[in-house]
């Protein structure tokens, strides 16, 4: 699923700013009911380190609709449901594409690494400087 932020052309993936107030379960279960579903047990995917203006960590995970009908919440325009090909090509944010496709590529892997992300010319662009490293799991 890649969702359009409302009045801009970035395309993303669903996600949320963790603060203090709210577990990573109780963070994703209350991102979800903002989309009106809910959701599987999340299964960790990845953990990384994204460097641009300033440091965040990226938690990534996976999950399933288990119930409820999706709706876009005020600051979404649009959703998408797509392949995972045509998802990556949607994207905006090119170090989201890296990560996503590392992913899809060694599903049985959690990753770990660190990019950075930049705006030249008006075009988003990313560096790996961290090369992408399994934290559990065994690559293929």
């Amino acid at each position: 699923m890649v969702v359009k932020v409302k009045n801009s052309n970035r395309w993303v993936t669903p996600g949320w700013y963790q603060d203090d107030r709210l577990s990573i379960t109780e963070g994703l279960d209350e991102l979800a009911a903002s989309y009106g579903v809910k959701i599987t047990t999340p299964t960790l995917r990845g953990v990384f380190t994204l460097k641009g203006g300033q440091i965040s960590t990226r938690l990534i995970y996976t999950t399933r609709i288990k119930s409820g009908e999706l709706k876009a919440p005020d600051i979404i325009e649009e959703i998408k449901w797509l392949p995972i090909p045509k998802a990556v090509e949607t994207i905006t944010f090119p170090h989201i594409r890296v990560q996503i496709t590392q992913l899809t590529n060694y599903p049985d892997v959690v990753w770990g690494g660190a990019q950075t992300m930049y705006l030249e010319n008006g075009v988003y662009g990313s560096k790996i400087v961290e090369d992408f490293y399994p934290l559990s799991g065994a690559r293929k």
